[in-house]
């Protein structure tokens, strides 16, 4: 049977790509995943656009099911957890957060806005970038020029996607892990974000996710 996930291997540390748009670490135990967007939802029904509410209570139901099913030890947001200005999603995440019991470290992106206090009260590490070597951590893959040498930069930001030609001239647009020779970028783990398409250069590989699946291309 062909498993549901995809794995990179580098710098001689095994990444396993998972569908529900986040990477585990398998040395470290450590979670990674990044552009929640929480709190979205809310910020445009504020400004009176109907949005599901109930669309941050399925992405924390899915780190659930992805805490419970991996020995994850850490937790790392690669920026933007929270979308803009605070809002109810916000008590919701702190409680989550909390709940979960492990240490939780956000790389702050340019949608973490929140006061400091805010993330302190809710066990959230803040900090503009981290190493965790061999790799090096960061919100925008530009960002990565200050990367140390001899390291493998993870970030997020672009939500990366593709676009897929069918043979009926039909395409389909679908999130993707964009892993380069030194940078791999992240999808946005939050379903309400939109994508980027991408076109990945000589050298990069491209891991889609379709149906539950991760798929090398």
């Amino acid at each position: 049977m062909q498993e549901a996930f995809g794995r990179w291997e580098v710098l001689g540390q095994r990444l396993v790509l998972l569908p529900e748009r986040a990477i585990f670490w398998e040395e470290a135990g450590i979670l990674f995943l990044a552009d929640m967007h929480l709190g979205k939802s809310d910020h445009f029904r504020r400004h009176g656009i109907p949005v599901p509410g109930e669309i941050h209570h399925t992405d924390l139901a899915r780190m659930d099911r992805l805490i419970q099913t991996w020995p994850v030890r850490e937790i790392y947001c690669l920026g933007d957890l929270f979308h803009s200005t605070l809002n109810a999603g916000w008590a919701i995440l702190a409680d989550w957060v909390q709940n979960t019991g492990l240490p939780f470290v956000l790389i702050q992106g340019n949608h973490d806005r929140l006061l400091p206090e805010k993330y302190i009260h809710a066990g959230v590490a803040c900090m503009p970038h981290a190493v965790r070597e061999p790799f090096f951590l960061v919100h925008d893959p530009a960002g990565s020029d200050q990367a140390p040498p001899h390291t493998y930069t993870l970030c997020g930001h672009l939500h990366p996607g593709v676009s897929l030609a069918g043979p009926g001239k039909q395409t389909l647009r679908l999130p993707c892990f964009w892993m380069g020779p030194s940078v791999g970028v992240l999808p946005a783990f939050g379903r309400f974000t939109g994508l980027a398409i991408q076109y990945p250069l000589a050298g990069d590989t491209v891991f889609v996710i379709a149906d539950d699946q991760v798929i090398r291309l």
